[in-house]
Formats: structure tokens, sequence, C-alpha cells
């Protein structure tokens, strides 16, 4: 189940999720694994729930930043045209996106993968 998470991951190019939020739709990678998600709700539950293991969010939080954004830091502006160090933003980046994650599995899973955009 993770390989599968990790497939789509790795093809994720976030001006294209970006893209889609300015037209107003839900980007389709994301919406792909919050359907995976569902589909193993209990592992995922029992793994980042309260008792589950920090090991395994701070390991996801890693495989992110390199295929998610660190790919994509080049883009950002460089030196002293740099308002935020591309480290810290990443790390942000990162953190909010598994925030949501933790969130979404907290809540219940209420809202479907769609909604979740």
């Amino acid at each position: 189940m993770l390989q599968k998470i990790e497939n789509i991951v790795v093809h994720i190019d976030p001006r294209d999720s970006r893209d889609y939020a300015e037209k107003g739709e839900p980007y389709p990678a994301s919406e792909q694994i919050f359907e995976e998600l569902i589909l193993h709700a209990a592992f995922f539950r029992a793994i980042i729930g309260p008792n589950g293991d920090i090991s395994f969010v701070r390991q996801f939080g890693e495989f992110m930043k390199e295929h998610m954004f660190a790919k994509h830091a080049f883009r950002m502006p460089a030196g002293d045209n740099q308002i935020i160090p591309s480290d810290y933003l990443i790390a942000y980046m990162t953190s909010a996106n598994i925030g949501l994650v933790i969130h979404w599995i907290e809540s219940g899973m209420n809202k479907s993968a769609r909604e979740t955009q």
C-alpha cells in the first residue's frame, strides 16, 4: 500500500497542484493519495494515531521532502532575493501536508478524497 502512495508522490509537481487550485479543481494526484489512505484506513489510523509510530510519520515526511518539494527548490529565488530559506519553506510545506493528513484521520476521515482538497 505504501508503494502505491510512493508511485503517486514521485510524479507530483507542486506547480501542477497550483494550476488546479487556480481553476478551483482538486488535484488528481492528491485525490488518489487520499483514496489509498481510505482503502487502508485501519492501518493508517493505527500508524498515525496517538499510539502510532512517529518514525513512520518522520520517514514519510522525509520522502515527501525528497520527492515533492526538494526537487523543485531550484525554482525558488536564491541568495539575497530569498525571503524564506528554502529548507525552512520545504519543512513548512511538508509539515502542512502531513498535518492535514493527520487531522483528517483523527477527524474520522469524515470528508471524501475529493473534499480534502
